[in-house]
């Protein structure tokens, strides 16, 4: 960076652009600017780790967590996957999708060298955040992503069934979490749920195997039909 740029700027103006992806190349460690760039770049923006989300190109995904993987051995990552049933050619088949295309999740003590080598990543877009700050995932909705994944990155079945008007989830990963399921489609083995990423909310599909009623949700429907059939008979 031209040395008469540096002179001409304050400290507090240039920190955001350092953000940005100026090169820190230009400012040597003897010159006192220089010294508290250089202090700044390494000081944590938060003062403790948390879980950040990564706005990728999609289909890069993995590729992208392998080479930050390969800077930063320690580092947590997780880019979420989810079983599926698919009809497809008269056929029902188990396959495997993405929960949040583009999104790539890791944990760490974030700092402005961090951010800068992410977004001189090849297909990295953004750190989610405001502006050029990023920011930390709401802890409940970290909390809801590590129940579904529970171990690995994948989200397996789960069994449901309806005891009246509830939905009751018998096992799997959506088990103890009924409160965040929108909808079901029994016919395409899916559940809908709602979760909150990168200030969004969206609306996602998992699979779930339908097993039906309780006995007792069954008794009364039964009741309730044959009190029709006889109310139809009288008139």
């Amino acid at each position: 960076m031209d040395r008469r740029m540096k002179k001409s700027c304050s400290f507090d103006a240039l920190l955001p652009t350092v953000l940005e992806g100026y090169d820190l190349a230009g400012f040597p460690a003897d010159d006192e600017f220089g010294e508290r760039l250089n202090s700044y770049y390494s000081r944590p923006i938060y003062p403790e780790a948390a879980w950040y989300a990564l706005f990728v190109r999609t289909d890069h995904e993995e590729a992208i967590q392998s080479c930050m993987k390969h800077i930063y051995p320690d580092l947590k990552t997780l880019v979420p996957s989810r079983e599926m049933r698919e009809y497809n050619r008269g056929e029902w088949r188990t396959v495997v999708r993405r929960l949040l295309p583009g999104y790539l999740f890791f944990h760490t003590l974030l700092t402005p060298e961090f951010c800068h080598r992410l977004r001189g990543f090849e297909h990295v877009i953004r750190i989610c955040g405001a502006g050029w700050k990023p920011l930390p995932i709401e802890e409940e909705q970290v909390a809801v992503l590590m129940k579904l994944v529970r171990s690995g990155d994948l989200i397996r079945f789960s069994r449901i069934y309806r005891s009246g008007e509830k939905v009751v989830v018998e096992s799997g990963p959506l088990k103890g979490m009924e409160g965040i399921i929108e909808s079901c489609n029994p016919r395409k083995q899916r559940v809908r749920i709602k979760l909150s990423i990168d200030g969004e909310v969206k609306m996602l599909d998992l699979a779930a195997e339908y097993v039906g009623e309780t006995v007792e949700a069954q008794a009364g429907k039964t009741t309730a039909n044959f009190r029709i059939a006889a109310a139809q008979r009288l008139i």
